[in-house]
């Protein structure tokens, strides 16, 4: 939503009557005649600005004030002005004895507003957004939600994924993972289904040992033995060591900022500037010619993780600047004795290497390892991810995967969830869902983090009622004494009565389709409507527009775009006053059992309202039909509802059942 323009219209107020229909003519003359003369004493003069249309015995003028806060101050007033008063009391007993404004009353005034004339009270009626109170977020208190605990999904074969040593795991621009494995091939998941990619596609590798998404949007896939493939997503290229290739048994693909290919093999490093190989050996300067690990630094320094699974030279690494390798190795204090497999450079500038005994950080300071004595689940780290929190993951072999925060190291295996304790690739995606390739599948975790936000953080108030995250990603949180706040991870601007809410009560939160958040302030006894917001206004909407009750406790919209406020449909116009008389809330307001505390629509368009005691009420466009725990209910107090889905063709096929909470 766009900042706040305080010139987009005044902030109006509004001062209402119920008036028998019948009477409204002769109301507006005593008006005019015995009530303008105070409001003009109070600066209060009605405002050219034309507002909504209201419903049928519903007096109402507007006046533009400075402030949301002029309008309490005008309103107070008007409650101890004694003439002000002393002339509405005249006009209730004028109009409250009329059979037309108690059937008025009957229908629309909720069961703990008095039964008496409305005595103009003057409330907010829209006012430009202001700009709220900015507060850079605190750390807030973290706390991981015990070991290993989160949840977890395993891929394999039954899902679809053919072979079981995963290797390289990344995401495209589009949201689709593709996984490289040792054995299954190149396989591509688009959240619903796995395809992969076979010698009919034109790949004719199953030994899949590495990819990477070049920055033109091309993806290569490094083979064992087969040299590499170019895809760009209607065919592949074949390149070889009769292409110039060093070595056609690939370990490492990475492309670097000016946009080289680089791949590493079991006998030596190739560069792909885009046309031709220029490749790299022992002869001229790599401490072995296995290359396993390969990364830019910020400086754009390359290091090259080497080994000697195959024999020859010991293991360690090497930076090259352009025009020279620089080694270090087991003298320099990197743990390499038998090679380096991954490398990363964190957050703060510090480079890591996964080698075959223990994991090395690297600073201006030298190298310091931790191994399974420090916390480590293995010695042998295949694996390096910093998420987007900066904790580091490191892949291990037999280990599982170990996480580390800066204090301590905390391991996942098998017995939480993970689908082998050997994992060789670590990939955070869009949502922050981590996968690990393993020799058992693609396991994907949601972390279950606690991290705790209060006033000492930026919260405007500890007790919060609701909480919605719109378009943008921003977290909006309800309270019950500070306002609405919103949350962009990094910091709490919060709206109060200040800035032209109606209340500093939010109990409800809602996004509609066209982006405009809803609010809603509502307590058992007591409420102000809803609030609509679209980034620059307040507006609020209450039962002098029809709203069938000021205490709302559930919003939604349909698929026809109209709202429903409870038990008040609302097009964009006019609230529709029908459901009163159509069965569903006959006798609606009696009682606090009958309040709507939930709406949702299926798949069939039937719309469901689980009430606060009377059960869950289906509506499908012609008539209501209560379910209660006579007719099988858990409990007549229904929270949420949500409709479920089951079976899985090449779309999730749609299973009538709606799940209910009580």
């Amino acid at each position: 939503m766009n900042a706040p323009d305080q010139s987009l219209a005044p902030t109006l107020a509004r001062l209402s009557f119920w008036v028998p229909p019948t009477r409204s003519s002769e109301f507006e003359t005593t008006y005019k005649t015995r009530l303008v003369p105070i409001l003009k004493k109070h600066s209060l003069v009605e405002s050219s600005e034309q507002g909504r249309p209201t419903p049928a015995g519903v007096f109402s003028r507007l006046f533009a004030v400075e402030s949301p806060a002029t309008v309490a101050e005008k309103g107070k007033a008007l409650q101890e002005d004694a003439g002000y008063q002393a002339v509405v009391r005249e006009l209730r007993q004028a109009f409250a004895l009329d059979p037309q404004w108690l059937e008025i009353q009957e229908r629309l005034a909720s069961p703990t507003a008095e039964r008496e004339f409305l005595t103009g009270r003057l409330d907010l009626y829209s006012t430009p957004a202001g700009p709220g109170k900015q507060t850079v977020a605190g750390p807030g208190k973290q706390r991981v939600a015990g070991r290993g605990r989160g949840l977890w999904r395993t891929f394999d074969a039954t899902d679809g994924l053919r072979g079981g040593y995963i290797r390289s795991i990344l995401q495209d621009p589009e949201g689709v993972l593709w996984i490289g494995s040792y054995g299954g091939g190149l396989s591509r998941y688009d959240g619903e289904q796995f395809k992969t990619f076979t010698a009919r596609d034109g790949l004719a590798s199953r030994m899949v040992q590495a990819i990477v998404l070049a920055q033109d949007g091309v993806l290569w896939i490094g083979t064992h033995g087969k040299g590499i493939y170019r895809y760009d997503g209607q065919r592949f290229e074949h390149f070889t060591t009769a292409a110039g290739l060093a070595h056609d048994y690939v370990l490492r693909l990475f492309q670097d900022r000016e946009g080289n290919l680089w791949i590493g093999t079991w006998k030596g490093l190739s560069r792909w500037d885009g046309h031709t190989f220029t490749s790299f050996t022992t002869q001229d300067g790599l401490p072995a010619d296995e290359v396993h690990a390969i990364f830019q630094d910020r400086e754009g320094n390359l290091w090259f993780g080497v080994g000697a699974l195959a024999g020859g030279s010991a293991g360690g690494a090497c930076r090259y600047d352009g025009h020279r390798f620089t080694p270090f190795t087991a003298a320099d204090g990197l743990a390499a004795e038998h090679g380096v497999w991954s490398i990363v450079q964190d957050r703060e500038g510090s480079l890591w290497f996964g080698t075959a005994g223990g994991v090395s950080r690297y600073d201006q300071g030298g190298f310091e390892t931790f191994t399974t004595e420090d916390g480590l689940g293995a010695d042998e780290v295949w694996a390096i991810l910093q998420d987007r929190e900066g904790a580091l993951w490191f892949g291990t072999k037999y280990g599982g995967m170990s996480r580390y925060d800066g204090q301590r190291f905390t391991t996942l295996t098998t017995e939480d969830g993970l689908g082998s304790n050997s994992v060789e690739a670590i990939f955070e995606d869009r949502e922050g869902a981590l996968w690990f390739g393993t020799w058992n599948g693609l396991s994907r975790y949601e972390a279950h983090t606690f991290i705790t936000f209060t006033t000492q953080d930026g919260l405007p108030d500890d007790q919060v009622l609701s909480v919605c995250q719109d378009r943008e990603g921003a977290l909006w949180f309800g309270t019950a004494e500070g306002g609405v706040s919103r949350y962009d991870g990094h910091t709490f601007t919060t709206f109060s009565t200040e800035d032209g809410l109606p209340d500093n009560r939010v109990s409800l939160l809602f996004q509609d389709r066209e982006g405009r958040l809803w609010f809603s302030s509502t307590t058992q006894n007591a409420g102000k409507g809803v609030c609509r917001y679209d980034g620059q206004t307040f507006t609020a909407f209450t039962t002098q527009d029809g709203l069938a009750d000021d205490r709302v406790y559930a919003i939604f919209q349909d698929r026809e775009g109209a709202f429903w406020f409870g038990a008040s449909r609302y097009d964009g116009r006019i609230f529709a006053s029908s459901p009163l008389a159509d069965g569903l809330i006959s006798s609606m307001w009696i009682s606090y059992s009958m309040w709507i505390s939930a709406i949702t629509q299926d798949q069939e368009g039937v719309l469901w309202f689980g009430t606060e005691g009377r059960g869950v009420i289906r509506y499908d466009g012609r008539e209501f039909t209560t379910f209660t725990t006579q007719d099988g209910l858990a409990d007549n107090v229904v929270h949420s509802m949500i409709q479920d889905r089951q079976g899985r063709t090449s779309k999730p096929l749609p299973l009538k059942r709606v799940w209910l909470t009580i």
